[in-house]
C-alpha cells in the first residue's frame, strides 16, 4: 500500500511540476510576443512619421519649382492663379502625409492588438495549465482515496469469506438421533 501511495504522490508531483513549467513557459512566450509587437508597432509609427516628413519635403520642393517657373514667366506669386496653385499643392501634400501617418497608425494598432491577444492567450494557457494540474491533482486524490476504500472493502470481503470457510458444519446425524 505504501508503494502505491508513493507512486501516486510522485506522479502528482511530476504532473504538477510539468504543468507549472509549461504554464510558465507559455506565459513567458506571450510576454515576449507582446513586447515584440510593441517594438514593431513603435517602428511602424516611426517609419510612417519619417515617410510623412519626406512627403512634406517633396511638397516643399514642388512648391519651390512651381514658384521658380511662375516667377520666370513673370506671374505675380502672391495672387490669383499662383496662390490657388500653391494652396492646392499644400493641401495635396498634407493630405498625402496624413494618409501615410494614418496608415502607419492603423498598422501599429493592429500589431499592438496582436500582441495583446498573444498576451491574453498566453495567460489563458497558463491558467488552463494550472486548472489542468488542479484537476489532475483531484483525480489523483480521488484515485488514492478510492483505492483505499476499495482495499478496505476488498479486505472485508476477504475476511467474510475466510470466516465462512473456517466455520465447521453442525454435527447432525440422522443415525445418532442427535
Amino acid at each position: 500500500m505504501i508503494g502505491t501511495t508513493a507512486a501516486l504522490i510522485a506522479g502528482a508531483v511530476v504532473a504538477a511540476g510539468s504543468a507549472a513549467y509549461s504554464g510558465y513557459v507559455q506565459n513567458d512566450n506571450a510576454i515576449d510576443a507582446k513586447k515584440n509587437a510593441d517594438i514593431q508597432a513603435a517602428q511602424v509609427r516611426d517609419q510612417a512619421a519619417k515617410q510623412a516628413d519626406l512627403i512634406r519635403q517633396r511638397g516643399d520642393r514642388v512648391r519651390a519649382a512651381q514658384a521658380a517657373s511662375l516667377a520666370g514667366s513673370g506671374v505675380d506669386l502672391n495672387s490669383g492663379t499662383s496662390g490657388a496653385l500653391f494652396n492646392e499643392t499644400n493641401r495635396l501634400t498634407e493630405q498625402d502625409a496624413l494618409a501615410t501617418l494614418t496608415t502607419g497608425e492603423r498598422q501599429a494598432d493592429a500589431l499592438e492588438r496582436g500582441g495583446n491577444f498573444a498576451a491574453v492567450a498566453g495567460t489563458s494557457a497558463a491558467v488552463g495549465q494550472g486548472l489542468g494540474f488542479l484537476g489532475q491533482g483531484l483525480r489523483t486524490y480521488q484515485g488514492y482515496v478510492g483505492s483505499g476504500q476499495n482495499s478496505a472493502f476488498a479486505s472485508q470481503i476477504t475476511m467474510d469469506a475466510n470466516s465462512m470457510y473456517s466455520r465447521t458444519a453442525p454435527k447432525y446425524s440422522l443415525l445418532n438421533g442427535g
